[in-house]
């Protein structure tokens, strides 16, 4: 027999000068009983598999809450009443305007021609100038309670933004390699062959077990690995579907406020007026702007989820072969004492017990 692995390499010669001693012991030395049958080496299994589940992978959605001020203000001008809350509003875009140094809401109004508007409808960049003082304003403390909240989706805890495409997997395994045992065919002594043709057999069989069971795991990955990447393109024509929604009802609203705060221009004044159209521009850039940034974020939360779980299935085959591996090694190891001592055995007695 020669078992041959990465580590160690157990030879034809090695199992010769096992031959030659015996053969070189003392001929009158009392018999033992045998530790081990044959029947102890043809009933030696490999140890049952154990499938390991893959880890689950948790996926927590993004979320957008629209400003309750900020439909306070439109429904209020939707009614035809210049309210408390509309005119903070003009108050709060004036003092906001001020400080991004933008000349006034007249001078802002003029930079959302209908190709800047369209622009903003399909996720288009914008002038830097104007991003700029989209930017300025966005950030301005005074204009965040007419702003929508959201938070980014989440796999496995970690946060996914726009620009994310990884996140930390469950890690990487050493792989255990299987002995390799070549059969000897020894041609000799009766008993000393008996004992090494039954090893042979039964190590050709352990081998069979453990194909069979490395067989199951690869199954089970192969399966597990085809669900999760057929799900992806699902996920992200879900999420594609949903912001396009939310961007053709956005213009559509934008339309409608623009024509609400016509129909109240002469109550509003000239200077509210522009105030408030110049609120309505910013509040529906930051609302689309907002849709696109979600929806990328989104549709990488679709394409990590399906990695995390590739590598949560990878890394519970990876445990699962470790696991045959190691007990087909033993179980080989095990063989081996057994018929080293069937080997004693024929030398003491010059047969084996069955």
């Amino acid at each position: 027999m020669k078992t041959t692995t990465n580590k160690a390499v157990w030879s034809f010669y090695g199992l010769c000068l096992m031959f030659m001693v015996y053969a070189c012991r003392n001929q009158d030395a009392t018999p033992l009983a045998p530790k081990y049958t044959m029947e102890s080496l043809r009933d030696l299994q490999l140890p049952g598999l154990r499938v390991t589940p893959p880890a689950a992978v948790t996926v927590t959605a993004s979320t957008l809450t629209p400003s309750a001020t900020a439909s306070q203000v439109k429904s209020d001008i939707a009614a035809g009443n210049v309210t408390p809350a509309v005119s903070q509003a003009a108050a709060d875009m004036a003092a906001a305007l001020s400080a991004a140094g933008i000349p006034s809401a007249a001078v802002f109004n003029a930079e959302f021609t209908p190709t800047i508007i369209n622009s903003i409808k399909n996720g288009g960049k914008l002038p830097s100038n104007l991003q700029a003082e989209i930017n300025s304003l966005v950030a301005n403390p005074t204009l965040q309670k007419y702003f929508p909240t959201f938070t980014y989706p989440q796999v496995n805890g970690n946060v996914i933004g726009p620009t994310t495409t990884t996140i930390p997997g469950p890690g990487f395994i050493t792989l255990v390699a299987p002995v390799t045992v070549k059969p000897v065919n020894y041609v000799g002594d009766p008993c000393f062959k008996a004992a090494n043709d039954l090893f042979d057999a039964k190590i050709a069989g352990l081998e069979n077990d453990r194909q069979s069971q490395v067989g199951t795991v690869q199954s089970n990955y192969n399966s597990g690995k085809s669900t999760a990447e057929s799900d992806v393109q699902g996920c992200i024509s879900g999420k594609l579907a949903q912001y396009t929604n939310l961007v053709n009802a956005s213009s559509g609203k934008l339309t409608t406020d623009l024509a609400n705060l016509v129909a109240i221009q002469g109550t509003l004044g000239a200077t509210n007026y522009d105030l408030l159209k110049a609120f309505t521009y910013l509040l529906y850039t930051q609302e689309n702007q907002l849709y696109y940034d979600l929806q990328s974020a989104d549709v990488n939360a679709c394409t990590i989820t399906a990695i995390a779980k590739v590598a949560a299935a990878k890394f519970a085959f990876d445990t699962d072969v470790n696991a045959i591996n190691n007990n087909f090694n033993e179980t080989v190891r095990q063989a081996q004492r057994i018929v080293l001592a069937l080997f004693d055995s024929c030398h003491n007695q010059g047969t084996v017990a069955p």
